[in-house]
């Protein structure tokens, strides 16, 4: 719930830009028509053109639908062909990539998203969601031999296509949904045939040792903070009264060595910020130190007096 998913978006068109693929429905009316103007049903070329009958190719990709009118009116007036036709341009329908979605979200499936909304966040969105035990990080598979063009903020970019006869390259990438700042804008765009694959976050869990009642591993609850003092507590609480060294050790992802960080049972409780926040995968541990030692020898010793046989 704290994720960021509108880094995972591009830019997109409004839905009244003509992009490559987009079938069109072109009226040209001269007035000498003896019932209705022509119609003619176009699809817009991998160049960003219509083939308009008589008129001749004309660019349309990455212009709004009125522009697109004006577009072929100029072209049809330039060319010699009318003198002052009444154009009319609207969309008959756009052309879709299919997404397959898997794994941890509401629904499952494969959408059919319009090429300039063909992104990561549009594909999760259309399948419902995260789950809540989902994790940040997903897989996207898709095909190489689907090219998009990059860095440029035309809309046609959004749309670029280009078709192989050969067997598609298949694409990997990883991205973290919690790492949003990492991601470029190539990572988030969605080629036809695109699978994204949402994992299932791995247990969330702490391992407690030392000097506590009852060491091991435990499960960090789903939601909220997981804080020292938590951690200690499920492990039964400090075997001695007098413990008070802590050692946190935490892996850091990029980082090879473990860090280590110091902390204080009895500054825990009773100065909040001393109370660390714990993170999954931290192994918290109340040392030895030389006083523990001793009280667990003097107490060795009182035992073993008390148990002791006493002769006459």
């Amino acid at each position: 719930g704290d994720l960021d998913l509108t880094q995972f978006a591009r830019p997109v068109a409004t839905s009244d830009i003509v992009a490559t693929g987009d079938v069109l429905m072109v009226t040209i009316a001269t007035g000498l028509e003896s019932k209705f103007p022509p119609e003619y049903t176009l699809r817009v070329d991998e160049k960003g053109n219509v083939m308009v009958p008589l008129v001749g190719p004309v660019r349309v990709a990455g212009l709004k639908l009125s522009d697109a009118d004006s577009a072929i009116y100029d072209a049809a007036v330039s060319r010699g062909l009318y003198k002052n036709p009444n154009v009319s341009v609207t969309l008959e329908s756009q052309r879709m990539h299919r997404i397959v979605v898997a794994g941890s979200v509401e629904n499952p499936g494969t959408y059919n998203l319009p090429v300039a909304s063909s992104d990561v966040l549009s594909a999760l969105v259309a399948a419902g969601g995260l789950l809540h035990e989902a994790d940040t990080k997903i897989e996207i598979r898709q095909p190489t031999n689907h090219n998009v063009s990059r860095g440029s903020s035309d809309p046609e970019r959004f749309a670029s296509y280009r078709e192989s006869s050969d067997a598609p390259e298949i694409r990997k990438t990883e991205l973290d949904l919690a790492r949003a700042q990492h991601v470029n804008d190539w990572d988030v765009l969605l080629s036809d045939g695109a699978v994204i694959t949402v994992r299932e976050r791995p247990p969330q869990t702490v391992a407690v040792m030392g000097k506590v009642k009852e060491p091991g591993q435990f499960d960090m609850p789903d939601s909220g903070e997981f804080r020292l003092l938590d951690a200690i507590a499920l492990a039964g609480g400090s075997s001695l009264a007098v413990a008070d060294k802590i050692y946190v050790v935490r892996n850091i992802e990029g980082v090879e060595e473990p860090i280590l960080i110091k902390a204080s049972l009895r500054e825990a409780k009773s100065d909040p910020q001393a109370n660390l926040r714990l993170t999954a995968g931290d192994v918290v541990s109340i040392e030895d130190t030389p006083l523990t030692m001793g009280v667990e020898a003097i107490t060795k010793i009182l035992r073993f007096g008390v148990s002791s046989p006493v002769g006459f």
